[in-house]
C-alpha cells in the first residue's frame, strides 16, 4: 500500500505544480481559472490512501497547499488509487472516470467542469501524443513541455500570507 500512496502523492504533486505554471503560461487554462470567483479553494484526493491536494486561486493566481483548514469550494475525490493511477497517468480521461463513477464530486458540477477541461489541457503537456491521442482532442500548445517539466521541478507554488 506504501507504493501506492507514493504514486499518487508524486503524480498529484507533478500535476498540480503543473496547473500553477500553466495558470501564467497557457492562455486556455488562465481563462479558464479567472472564470472561478477569487479565493477558490479546489481539493483533489483519494479516498481509501488519503493523499488531498488542495490549489488555491487568489489575485489570479494559482498555489498549492498540502493542509487547508477552510472551506473548500471544489472537491474532487477518487474512489481508488488504481482509478486515480489511470487518470493522471493517462490511460483515461477524467471525462471517462467521471461516466463510471470512479470519483465523487462536491461543489458545483460548471466549476467542476472547468477543472476537467484545464486537467486535460495540463495532460497534453505533461505527457507525449502516443498516450493522449486516444482520449484528449489536438491541442495547440503555448507553452513549452521541457520548460514546463523545468518549472515543476525548480519552482515555488506555496502560497504566503
Amino acid at each position: 500500500m506504501a507504493k501506492r500512496d507514493f504514486l499518487c502523492n508524486i503524480i498529484f504533486n507533478v500535476l498540480s505544480r503543473g496547473l500553477c505554471v500553466l495558470n501564467k503560461k497557457d492562455s486556455i487554462i488562465r481563462q479558464e481559472f479567472n472564470a472561478l470567483p477569487d479565493n477558490y479553494t479546489i481539493s483533489l484526493g483519494i479516498l481509501p490512501v488519503g493523499d488531498y491536494i488542495y490549489l488555491l486561486k487568489r489575485d489570479g493566481k494559482l498555489f498549492i497547499s498540502k493542509d487547508f483548514s477552510d472551506k473548500v469550494d471544489l472537491a474532487i475525490t477518487f474512489k481508488n488509487a488504481k482509478n486515480t493511477r489511470k487518470v493522471m497517468l493517462a490511460r483515461s480521461s477524467v471525462a471517462e472516470s467521471f461516466c463510471r463513477h470512479d470519483l465523487l464530486v462536491s461543489g458545483d458540477i460548471a466549476e467542476a467542469m472547468v477543472l476537467v477541461r484545464v486537467i486535460n489541457r495540463a495532460e497534453k503537456y505533461l505527457f507525449p501524443h502516443f498516450m493522449t491521442k486516444r482520449f484528449l482532442p489536438k491541442i495547440k500548445k503555448e507553452y513549452s513541455s521541457i520548460f514546463l517539466y523545468f518549472r515543476i521541478l525548480f519552482g515555488r507554488f506555496k502560497y504566503k500570507d
